[in-house]
């Protein structure tokens, strides 16, 4: 082939093939698709417009012989183009090593699209031996001109040490420049690598913000991460109904794995449809859809409506909800009474948090009810019964059967549910950083745990915070919420 040039052409002056031509040649030319080729154009560039033009129209072979014939003048976009059908078998028999030579040929003239993808035959092994050395070398050339792709493959070359020394810092480098162009799979890469720290720290909200990026994109693996972002409250608002928007989109493009998420997130329609027809768990979960806005417009009178249906009935989930609006007075009167009746109810049947947080009432007093270590003592007791690592610290640290309790195992499993996201896990850690119990006693952190816990919904939190700060100088608050800030982006190092 003869040298290579690149066809910088100005795009400003126009002509159209078949000016001036015969009459018989115009109805000729009429057969083919329509083409606008510069002015000033070499005749390799005139063959490779001409060859652009026919592939869109879907004349492959034609395209194939101009694209061969501009080539052969050393037209590098031609070479490249080339290249792509030897490797897709597009007008011409596919072959992966001539497809090879044509990248080859481009990229040493330093075509960078030609570079990354000669840097991906030699990561796959397509038409040549797989050689990670070369392929992060070509993909290097590439990225280094500013390749989004190539960009991002270099990236994933630094994260795994495939044909360079591991190095994670470097991958989210490369993976950053590619995601600030828009390229969506190194947004899904850079976010995966703010959600677990790898080479850079710890992020959830910067996570959340770039698989949003590659998910609008439709890139189906982000799609997955930012349904489970919604799911589990990483880095945003927890919204059952975002969370189940953006698996089904997942799963709508064969990423099987969101499925699983899926069905454990209560639909709303299929909500309605049975709270209407009288079922109780699904007017509780109409209620907490009304409450928490997920879907729907806020509307806490209705959350009351629906969360008293489903009370009336037995629910304990929705008892307990219902004693929490009245004790906030969050779509009714703040009634103490009511609050104490329906937490009451919950807890006889056995339910947990409401039992835990009737000892933790009774055991500090306020809220509506008198200071009472007996009853105190009575729903610890109940509570931990069913497992809750605080109620068993107030009581001595002995589980249901009198045995000695490994609250050390017991703190990890709770700290775990707390950095998972879930507001009752997140209070009673703050409370046992506060009391010492299986942890050094630190305000500090019990701040930051109940100030998560507050963002999150946890009603007895917020109240527990006030009293809190009152114990704590400024400087020792300030320094508890720059942790919880931290905690709420993942952060618990």
């Amino acid at each position: 082939m003869k040298k290579l040039t690149t066809g910088i052409v100005c795009a400003a002056a126009i002509f159209l093939i078949g000016c001036g031509a015969s009459a018989e040649d115009n109805l000729k030319k009429a057969e083919e698709p329509e083409v606008c080729i510069p002015v000033k154009s070499t005749f390799a560039e005139r063959d490779f417009y001409k060859a652009e033009a026919l592939y869109k129209s879907k004349n492959y072979e034609q395209a194939v012989e101009l694209y061969r014939k501009s080539a052969e003048q050393g037209y590098l976009f031609a070479i490249f183009k080339l290249g792509d059908c030897h490797a897709n078998g597009i007008g011409v028999k596919r072959d992966l090593a001539e497809a090879v030579k044509c990248y080859r040929e481009a990229a040493e003239a330093g075509y960078a699209e030609a570079q990354c993808r000669l840097g991906d035959c030699y990561f796959n092994g397509n038409g040549c031996g797989q050689n990670y050395e070369e392929a992060a070398k070509w993909f290097r050339k590439a990225a280094e001109q500013g390749n989004a792709e190539a960009q991002d493959c270099l990236g994933l070359c630094y994260f795994r040490g495939w044909g360079v020394e591991k190095d994670l810092a470097e991958s989210v480098k490369w993976h950053r420049k590619s995601a600030d162009q828009g390229y969506a799979n190194a947004q899904c890469n850079l976010g995966t690598s703010y959600e677990r720290g790898w080479g850079v720290e710890k992020d959830f909200k910067e996570a959340a913000k770039w698989y949003r990026k590659a998910a609008e994109q439709g890139h189906a693996l982000a799609q997955h991460h930012l349904g489970v972002c919604y799911r589990f409250g990483w880095g945003l608002e927890r919204n059952y109904y975002e969370a189940e928007k953006w698996l089904r989109k997942a799963v709508d493009q064969g990423f099987e794995f969101s499925a699983g998420h899926l069905m454990n997130i209560p639909k709303f329609e299929r909500i309605k449809k049975a709270a209407e027809q009288g079922h109780a768990v699904a007017q509780f979960w109409l209620g907490s859809y009304y409450e928490r806005g997920w879907g729907v417009e806020k509307d806490f009178k209705k959350a009351v409506k629906w969360y008293y249906k489903a009370a009336a009935q037995g629910d304990a989930w929705a008892q307990y909800s219902l004693g929490c609006c009245y004790r906030l007075g969050m779509g009714v009167e703040r009634n103490y009474d009511e609050f104490l009746k329906w937490f009451l109810m919950a807890a006889e049947q056995g339910y947990a948090l409401a039992q835990f947080e009737l000892g933790f009432c009774y055991n500090s007093g306020g809220r509506g009810v008198a200071r009472n270590a007996e009853e105190a003592a009575k729903w610890f007791r109940r509570a931990a019964e069913h497992g809750d690592v605080y109620a068993q610290c107030e009581l001595g640290c002995e589980n249901a059967n009198g045995a000695e309790n490994n609250l050390e195992e017991s703190i990890k499993q709770l700290r775990k549910l707390a950095e998972q996201g879930y507001e009752g896990s997140q209070f009673r850690l703050g409370a046992c950083y506060l009391k010492g119990y299986g942890v050094d006693k630190d305000k500090i952190k019990a701040y930051a745990w109940y100030a998560l816990a507050a963002k999150n919904g946890f009603y007895i939190a917020p109240e527990e915070l006030q009293k809190l700060s009152k114990e704590m100088s400024p400087g020792q608050i300030e320094e508890a919420k720059k942790l919880a800030e931290n905690f709420s982006r993942g952060r618990f190092d």
